[in-house]
């Protein structure tokens, strides 16, 4: 599948070392010592086998959050959350909820 992307990024023109220099950024930045400054509603949702985060940083960044809601979907990697059943109805409900 990576073999897939590359091929496509190069036919397409897209250099990859942004995608990775994107990556590494999102990676890098902490701000779990400012997530108590955020007033909105949150919704952290996150799938328990994230080998881009981890479960516990889900819990962190909920419980750093005041009020934060956490949904964790067991056995879903990073993409899968979002393709998940359950995750358009989760984030309806959330949203029906704070309307």
């Amino acid at each position: 599948m990576a073999a897939i992307r590359l091929e496509e990024f190069s036919q397409r023109h897209i250099d990859p070392a942004n995608m990775l220099a994107t990556i590494d950024a999102e990676c890098d930045f902490d701000v779990r010592d400012r997530l108590r400054e955020i007033k909105a509603t949150t919704l952290v949702i996150g799938g328990t086998r994230d080998r881009a985060f981890s479960t516990e940083l889900f819990r962190a960044t909920a419980t750093g959050i005041r009020g934060a809601r956490l949904v964790l979907y067991e056995g879903r990697g990073h993409l899968g959350t979002m393709l998940d059943p359950r995750f358009g109805r989760d984030v309806a409900a959330f949203l029906h909820d704070e309307s």
